[in-house]
C-alpha cells in the first residue's frame, strides 16, 4: 500500500527500526499499475497534500507501539466497519495480526 511504501521510505531515511504513519495525512486515494516505475514528486505531493507535517523520530517500548496500533484500529473492529484516520500505517517490517489484535 501507499501508507506501507511511505512508512517504510521514511523509516529508512531516518535510520529507524520502525515507522508509523497517521493514515489521515495520506490523501491521494490513488491506484498506481504494478508495471509503474517510479513514483515522481508530484505523486508525493497528492498523496501527502498537508505542508505543515512535522516528522518525529522517538525510542517507543514494543507494548506501547502495540498499544497504539490496537487502539488506530479499533474502528476496524466496529459493525458497521469505520474508516478512521487515526489508523496508523505501518512499515513493511511490522505485522499486525488484526484476527489476534496484536503486533506479531
Amino acid at each position: 500500500s501507499m501508507g506501507t511504501l511511505l512508512a517504510s521510505a521514511l523509516r529508512d531515511a531516518l535510520g529507524a527500526d520502525a515507522c508509523m504513519i497517521p493514515g489521515g495525512m495520506i490523501r491521494g486515494n490513488a491506484d498506481y499499475p504494478a508495471e509503474m516505475e517510479y513514483l515522481t514528486y508530484a505523486h508525493l505531493k497528492k498523496e501527502l497534500p498537508f505542508r505543515e507535517m512535522d516528522v518525529i523520530k522517538v525510542r517507543m517500548p514494543g507494548d506501547t507501539i502495540q498499544e497504539v496500533l490496537t487502539f488506530s484500529r479499533s474502528g476496524v473492529f466496529d459493525v458497521p466497519r469505520k474508516e478512521l484516520a487515526m489508523f496508523q500505517q505501518i512499515d513493511s517490517g511490522m505485522r499486525y495480526d488484526m484476527k489476534e489484535r496484536r503486533l506479531t
